[in-house]
């Protein structure tokens, strides 16, 4: 493979081969764990899926300990989720962030992002679903 460096000449690029097989292998068949993040989806889904089952807290480091209130580790997760919202209208300013963090005014709901796997409780395989 070629390609052109910094300063416009072309170099050769040597990439590694897997065949299929090799790659079946390593991933388990494709399996949803195997993939790269968190179980097969990120850190903002997987916390989209907790806070949906409410179960939120499971989000919370050990490490901090007794520093924070649990309502402002709600408070947090949700503002964290407002923030990820796929519409840039839906998601909070800069300047409402710093207003949302120094009050206990009351924040909306996030909305579903617009591209998460979730769980099928019959079957126990994941699911994509598109949202827009």
């Amino acid at each position: 493979m070629d390609y052109q460096n910094n300063e416009g000449h072309n170099e050769d690029l040597e990439l590694p081969f897997f065949d299929r097989s090799t790659i079946v292998c390593a991933t388990k068949n494709f399996a949803i764990n195997k993939k790269i993040g968190e179980g097969g989806f990120g850190s903002v889904f997987m916390a989209w899926i907790l806070w949906n089952e409410g179960k939120p807290l499971e989000l919370l480091n050990e490490c901090l300990g007794e520093s924070c209130t649990m309502s402002e580790v709600l408070r947090c997760i949700r503002l964290s989720l407002l923030c990820m919202q796929e519409r840039p209208k839906d998601r909070p300013s800069m300047s409402s962030i710093i207003v949302i963090l120094g009050s206990e005014s009351a924040l909306p709901q996030p909305k579903q992002p617009s591209f998460f796997l979730e769980k099928d409780s019959n079957e126990g395989q994941f699911l994509t679903s598109k949202h827009c």
